[in-house]
């Protein structure tokens, strides 16, 4: 929704810039991280009949985690919008923003990995690498996290088209697309508050009062 904003007179309302609010709903990965460890033993021992050469056989156990760290969040959004020449059916926009609000569902996932076989591979005699796993096991866990609180920063790009110029309804309403660059920041309570840069994009359908 977009507002239009008073004069210093408070006598009659600017064309230039807009104030627009609204609601936004934001999901994202946060966190993730990865730890894999494989230990391999001597096991066994092949014999070429032809060259007489040795093959060591080795039996490998790797263990694999992957940790993540998601969210969803509902966000009041306002910003301040320059833009040029707003009579015609085109124009372009840019300005700056801020979003915050909180999680309505946060979580952290956890998978493990395991798998056991054996392992040759004897580059001198020209055999290559075969891996031959025989046991694989896999498992996966989900936690509810507390409810998180996000903030952004952002600056709007954006080209608009006016549906209509004469109907009083329609002539209010705006095709958009748009582009955020900003800064985003999650509060977790768990861990810690987590900043990074993004990128958002959008289209839509907006009207101003």
């Amino acid at each position: 929704m977009e507002i239009d904003i008073l004069n210093k007179e408070k006598s009659e309302y600017k064309s230039n810039p807009k104030l627009r609010v609204g609601l936004s709903y934001v999901n994202g990965n946060s966190l993730n991280n990865y730890y894999n460890t494989t230990d391999r033993k001597p096991y066994d021992t092949l014999t070429s009949s032809q060259t007489g050469s040795t093959i060591l056989i080795d039996s490998v156990n790797s263990k694999s985690y992957y940790m993540d760290y998601n969210f969803e969040q509902i966000r009041l959004d306002a910003s301040l919008i320059f833009s040029t020449n707003q009579k015609s059916r085109w124009s372009v926009y840019t300005g700056f923003g801020i979003s915050a609000g909180l999680s309505l569902n946060s979580n952290s996932n956890i998978s493990y990995y395991e798998s056991k076989g054996i392992e040759t591979n004897d580059q001198r005699i020209g055999i290559p690498s075969l891996n031959n796993n025989n046991f694989q096991n896999s498992e996966r866990e989900t936690f509810r996290n507390k409810i998180n609180f996000g903030i952004m920063a952002y600056v709007p790009i954006g080209i608009d088209f006016r549906i209509a110029k004469k109907n009083e309804f329609w002539k209010r309403a705006h095709l958009f697309y748009e582009l955020r660059p900003g800064i985003n920041f999650t509060s977790i309570p768990e861990l810690r508050t987590i900043g990074s840069a993004s990128l958002q994009s959008g289209f839509g359908v907006r009207f101003g009062f």
